[in-house]
C-alpha cells in the first residue's frame, strides 16, 4: 500500500527539473486553505533547504481541515535558491538575517495572524490530518502545547524498514521520558500551542540548540503539555542525522547507551536546566 508521503518525494532535488504545474497546484492549494479571517498558522523554518523546501510546502498545502490555514516560511539567511523557490510556489515568506533557530521561529511567531501557532521544518513532510488532529488535542481542557513523534522518509541510504524499527524503539523511550520530562522529548518540527501565550514567554534566541524545549516549558504556566502519538499527527522527517549511525544494531544501540547515561530523567522532574558553555550564542 502506498504511503501518504510517498509522491513528495518525487520533488526532492533540483526545483528547475519539476513541472510548472506543480507550482501552480501548491499556489492554488494555498489560497484553498487561507480562506477569510485565519485560524492556524504553520511556521517553517529554512537555512539553505533549496532541495527539501518543495516538498514540505507541497505536503502542507494538502492539510485536510475546515479552518483557515496560513503557511509562513521563515528564511533564515539562506544563501542558496530556498527564496526562489519560496517565490514560485507563492508561499508566504519573511526574511530573517539573523542566523539561528530561535531567531527564525520567533520572526514567524511575530508576524503569525492565527489563534493556533504550530512550528515546523523545511526537511519534514506533514500528513493531510495533521492540524485537526493536533488541534483536538490542543482545545482540550488545561493543555497548553502538544507536540507528535516523527518518523523518517528514506533518502537511499537505509532502508525504510530499519528506519521504522529504530522509530519504534525510540517512541517507547520518548513516551516513558515524556511523563516527567516533556521538554526533553519535544521537535520543533512538530509542535502546536496557543500564539498570544508564546508571545508571552517568547522563543528564546540566545541558545544554538534546544529552543523547542524551552519554549514548551516556559508554556507550563499555562497548562500541561500532551505528546500526541495518533499516526494521522505523526510527521516524516530526512533521515539525514541518522546516516552517520551504521547499522539498525548500531542506531539502536547508540541510543540505548544514551539513554541509560540519562536513566534519572524517566523517574524525576527537572527544576531547571544549566545552559552550556558550547551551546550559547
Amino acid at each position: 500500500m502506498k504511503k501518504w508521503y510517498q509522491k513528495y518525494l518525487s520533488s526532492f532535488g533540483d526545483f528547475t527539473i519539476q513541472n510548472n504545474h506543480l507550482f501552480i497546484e501548491i499556489k492554488n492549494n494555498l489560497s484553498r486553505l487561507a480562506h477569510g479571517q485565519i485560524d492556524v498558522s504553520i511556521v517553517v523554518i529554512a537555512y539553505n533547504e533549496e532541495s527539501n523546501i518543495l516538498p514540505c510546502i507541497w505536503s502542507l498545502s494538502e492539510i485536510q481541515t475546515d479552518l483557515s490555514v496560513e503557511i509562513i516560511v521563515v528564511n533564515n539567511a539562506s544563501t542558496d535558491r530556498t527564496q526562489e523557490i519560496l517565490d514560485k510556489t507563492g508561499v508566504k515568506s519573511v526574511w530573517q538575517p539573523i542566523p539561528g533557530h530561535g531567531h527564525a521561529r520567533q520572526a514567524g511567531l511575530d508576524v503569525a495572524k492565527g489563534k493556533y501557532h504550530f512550528s515546523a521544518d523545511a526537511d519534514t513532510l506533514y500528513p493531510p490530518y495533521y492540524i485537526d488532529t493536533m488541534i483536538r488535542y490542543l482545545s482540550r481542557p488545561g493543555v497548553s502545547v502538544v507536540f507528535s513523534t516523527y518518523y523518517y522518509y528514506s533518502n537511499g541510504q537505509k532502508s525504510q524498514l530499519s528506519l521504522e524499527a529504530y522509530c519504534f524503539w525510540r517512541d517507547i523511550i520518548i513516551r516513558l521520558r515524556s511523563k516527567k520530562r516533556p521538554e526533553l522529548c519535544v521537535g520543533g518540527a512538530a509542535m502546536g500551542f496557543y500564539a498570544e501565550q508564546a508571545r508571552q514567554v517568547k522563543w528564546r534566541t540566545d541558545i544554538r540548540r534546544g529552543e523547542d524545549g524551552v519554549m514548551l516549558a516556559r508554556l507550563k504556566k499555562y497548562g500541561k503539555p500532551t505528546l500526541v502519538l495518533k499516526k494521522r499527527a505523526r510527521v516524516r522527517s530526512s533521515s539525514r542525522r541518522l546516516d552517520a549511525d551504521g547499522s539498525l544494531f548500531s542506531m539502536i544501540w547508540k541510543r540505548f547507551l544514551k539513554d541509560i547515561r540519562r536513566i534519572s530523567e524517566f523517574f524525576t522532574r527537572a527544576k531547571g536546566y544549566k545552559d552550556r558553555s558550547s551551546n550559547l550564542r
